[in-house]
């Protein structure tokens, strides 16, 4: 039995990565076999190929009509195998926020044990959690019931003033933990995470559901990186600041790739779809240069207050980095590097090693690496 044990072929665990962006999904198949990744297959579907056709159709409608064309897209490389599904959901449906929570102490002069460790933990996850709902639904004007948390993480921990790597074993009195939530708008999640949805669509054995944040963290301590991490996605542009390898700060400004591509329409009076294809052959130069001046000019203002805004949060954040790494989409466009480098930044795009991958492509590739434990 064990001869025959070991002349068994091991099957190779299939995953398929989907990320629900705000333009667009997003879809990877990708191979486990041997401690190895490989790339099966990949697929995209824009959300505007289908609202010319859906007018009077909801929101959630032309989302499932997109998730299902890349599921149909993909099918070729699943081959009728179960899955394990990674569902990531981008930043207009999952939030990320960092806060310092604190906790006094008692008894300052004794070490701090395990058992009392897992209290103040235990506390100050749950005073998080309250205050962090709390204040983004007074802001954002929604319910705290209408959100569901994803996430929950400690990124560093201090006491009285004084950054330690575990509390257990330390005396003192104030207790400060950073945290790092995540959570997202339950009704998005509920119709995304059905058990009956995603039966119906693939056969998958297990649903996780990741956040692209969690595969940076995972790279961040893996290969100690540092500088600002930009997202730039359809709607939203989400800054990510991190030192020594370890997060810092995470904020976001609401202006994207969408911005650039109104633009156009508003110039050129197209349709969406046609903004976003000739956007996409002027970023890759396919377009003559007559043409490309043209639409460069119309591209001056949103570029002028997408800098602005990237400039202020940046100056907010002591600008103690001065490299950034550029993902997402809207990143492709030339004079978002161009205009960064102008300031005086280090500018790359992030690559994620041993797969050479689109930009767009890249949350699902950390949404993957974030459902592994580090």
């Amino acid at each position: 039995m064990g001869f025959l044990s070991f002349l068994k072929r091991e099957s190779p665990e299939i995953k398929v990565v989907l990320d629900i962006g705000t333009k667009a999904i997003k879809g990877l198949v990708l191979e486990e076999k041997k401690d190895k990744v490989f790339l099966r297959g990949m697929a995209k579907e824009y959300y505007d190929e289908y609202r010319p056709f859906f007018t009077l159709f909801f929101e959630k409608e032309i989302l499932k009509t997109a998730f299902l064309s890349v599921i149909s897209q993909l099918e070729k490389n699943i081959k009728g195998e179960r899955v394990s599904l990674i569902l990531n959901l981008g930043p207009t449906f999952s939030i990320c926020k960092i806060k310092w929570i604190s906790q006094k102490r008692e008894k300052p002069r004794i070490s701090i044990s395990q058992k009392e460790k897992k209290e103040i933990l235990k506390k100050i996850e749950e005073k998080a959690k309250k205050e962090i709902l709390r204040e983004f639904s007074f802001k954002r004007g929604i319910l705290a019931k209408d959100l569901q948390i994803l996430d929950f993480k400690i990124l560093e921990e201090k006491i009285d003033g004084y950054l330690v790597p575990d509390i257990q074993g330390y005396k003192g009195e104030r207790i400060e933990v950073k945290v790092f939530l995540i959570f997202g708008l339950r009704d998005y999640l509920n119709f995304f995470v059905s058990p009956s949805f995603i039966s119906n669509q693939i056969k998958s054995k297990r649903l996780i559901i990741s956040c692209q944040i969690n595969g940076l963290l995972y790279f961040l301590s893996r290969f100690k990186l540092e500088g600002f991490f930009l997202d730039v996605g359809g709607k939203i542009t989400q800054i990510l600041k991190a030192k020594n390898g370890k997060l810092k700060e995470v904020a976001e400004i609401s202006v994207g790739g969408e911005d650039f591509s109104k633009e156009i329409v508003e110039n050129l009076g197209i349709s969406e779809k046609d903004a976003r294809i000739l956007k996409e052959r002027y970023s890759e130069r396919k377009i003559s240069e007559d043409c490309r001046q043209r639409i460069k000019e119309f591209l001056e203002i949103p570029l002028k207050n997408w800098l602005n805004e990237i400039k202020e949060v940046l100056k907010e954040s002591n600008k103690e980095v001065s490299k950034i790494f550029l993902f997402g989409g809207g990143s492709l466009l030339p004079e978002i590097k161009e205009s960064l480098e102008n300031e005086n930044f280090e500018v790359d795009f992030l690559k994620i090693p041993d797969f050479n991958l689109p930009c767009q492509f890249l949350p699902c590739i950390l949404s993957y690496y974030g459902t592994k434990s580090f």
